[in-house]
């Protein structure tokens, strides 16, 4: 086994017996046990050396292969039980006028720091957008670390670059329809498009909030009120208004079936209530995840 930094060993204080170690591995945090294994960390930033490139489905081999020889172990044969998904854009505007516009779903909370990080999550998994850059700062690293193709990276000179990521926690195997998995499934072509399919799904599923326009050609007055409440509700903000209606429900002011009627609706006005929405800021981040996934194809 390679040389770990920082490493500690437990000790039983009863027999004096080592029981463990732990250390690091460039980026990964590993832990050794008499009968096993537990590495934490991610894997494209320890084989390519920065985590802002994207980790191929043919180099993820390559990866795996790399952590063996490190490790002196097969690593393919290793479970996995996390699976984070992610992909880096160049943007047009700052990260945060995209992903504010994204609402809480269903059964998710919801964090934001500063206009850095919007994260949903919950016991299964979370949701994450942010700010790269400003990751990179905070962490002190730098764009000039190897890219996939032994160069710099492709990102250099642009100033807006958002992360969108998907962190699947647990349950993986239900998550996708596979009996257990293994590091070498990640390698598998088809696995790895069945991945890609589901961070796309995750991203199209959340609820988001539109501008809209004036009805022009409607007679009813239905439609006018909808779109009056659709545009106060923007100015209020949709995301502090179903805040509001958890603070409600949290206080007994209003019952689970009133908050439930109440969300439905927020979200409904928040999609547009039936309006024709103009000037979506999602429309560039929509386009560049289905690019992704295509080229995955």
């Amino acid at each position: 086994m390679s040389e770990l930094t920082k490493t500690t060993d437990t000790i039983d204080r009863g027999t004096g017996e080592w029981r463990n170690s732990s250390g690091n591995l460039q980026n990964l945090t590993v832990k050794v046990w008499p009968d096993g294994i537990w590495l934490t960390g991610s894997l494209a930033k320890f084989h390519l050396g920065s985590n802002i490139e994207t980790l191929p489905w043919k180099e993820t081999a390559s990866a795996v292969e790399h952590l063996s020889d490190e490790l002196n172990q097969p690593m393919a044969h290793a479970r996995v039980f996390r699976l984070d998904v992610a992909q880096t854009f160049a943007m047009e505007r700052p990260p945060s006028d995209y992903f504010r516009s994204f609402l809480a779903p269903p059964r998710m909370n919801r964090h934001e720091y500063r206009s850095e990080t919007l994260t949903f999550f919950n016991g299964q998994r979370s949701i994450v957008f942010y700010d790269k850059l400003a990751e990179m700062r905070r962490k002190r690293e730098r764009l000039d670390d190897r890219a996939e193709n032994g160069g710099p990276s492709r990102f250099h000179g642009h100033s807006n670059l958002l992360r969108y990521e998907v962190q699947f926690k647990k349950s993986l195997g239900r998550a996708f329809d596979e009996r257990e998995l293994r590091a070498a499934s990640l390698s598998d072509s088809e696995f790895y498009e069945k991945v890609v399919r589901k961070w796309e799904e995750q991203y199209f599923k959340l609820g988001r909030a539109c501008l809209v326009r004036r009805p022009v050609g409607r007679t009813s007055v239905k439609s006018d009120v909808e779109f009056l409440a659709a545009l106060g509700l923007g100015h209020f903000g949709p995301q502090q208004y179903l805040d509001a209606i958890t603070s409600d429900l949290r206080a007994g002011l209003i019952d689970k079936y009133q908050a439930n009627r109440k969300r439905m609706k927020i979200r409904e006005l928040a999609k547009g209530g039936g309006i024709t929405s103009v000037g979506d800021v999602l429309e560039e981040l929509d386009s560049k995840v289905r690019q992704a996934v295509a080229l995955c194809e």
